[in-house]
């Protein structure tokens, strides 16, 4: 079983991260050239990186559900179902319950920025800010107080990234919190005290 890291070296003061979708050519300074996970190429740019993938470099089969990289077939749906059933669920239909509740993207654009903020790319589909419980509390105060509406927190601990996450942000369009999931923790380097807060576009800073 996966278990979550020490805190993670070299990370330092890096806590907001933005992720661009697209399908032209990049403008960021880092490609990331082999494969690996949607939570491994976030966890890069907590350390400062910026890479670069395109959706064939993703290998994780639940963000490749996510963003709607691969069609539809009973043979992915049964891989997939096999991801809780392996975590400790003994009922396949509480298994394929848990996989239908994932948000599943249809997107076109297949290249994917990930970058540390600041950062030379302008706009961002979404950001991801990782940091804890009390300074969580405080934005989701600021974008209460700034427009309203509430943040979203739907939780089953699985694909927490790519789905509840990047997922959620872009299905509801507005700001999600995420407890994170045990890959999401291990892979992007996530400590046991810190909590996911995501929203669209440009995460403003609440002063």
């Amino acid at each position: 079983m996966e278990t979550s890291p020490a805190p993670a070296v070299g990370r330092e003061e890096v806590s907001l991260v933005g992720v661009f979708v697209h399908n032209a050519g990049s403008i960021a300074t880092h490609h990331q050239t082999g494969a690996g996970r949607f939570c491994d190429f976030v966890g890069h740019s907590l350390k400062g990186e910026s890479p670069v993938v395109s959706d064939d470099q993703i290998d994780c089969p639940l963000a490749r559900y996510v963003f709607g990289i691969d069609p539809s077939s009973e043979e992915m749906i049964e891989t997939l179902v096999e991801k809780p059933l392996g975590w400790g669920t003994r009922d396949i239909e509480i298994a394929m319950t848990i996989i239908e509740s994932i948000p599943r993207l249809t997107m076109d654009r297949r290249i994917l920025e990930f970058a540390p903020i600041p950062s030379c790319i302008p706009e961002f589909d979404v950001t991801l800010w990782v940091g804890p419980p009390s300074a969580a509390m405080e934005r989701v105060i600021g974008f209460s107080y700034g427009n309203g509406q509430q943040t979203h927190a739907r939780l089953n601990g699985v694909g927490a990234l790519c789905g509840e996450c990047v997922g959620g942000v872009l299905r509801v369009r507005g700001p999600v919190l995420s407890l994170g999931c045990r890959g999401s923790r291990l892979h992007a380097g996530i400590r046991d005290d810190e909590l996911i807060l995501v929203m669209p576009g440009v995460f403003a800073e609440r002063e």
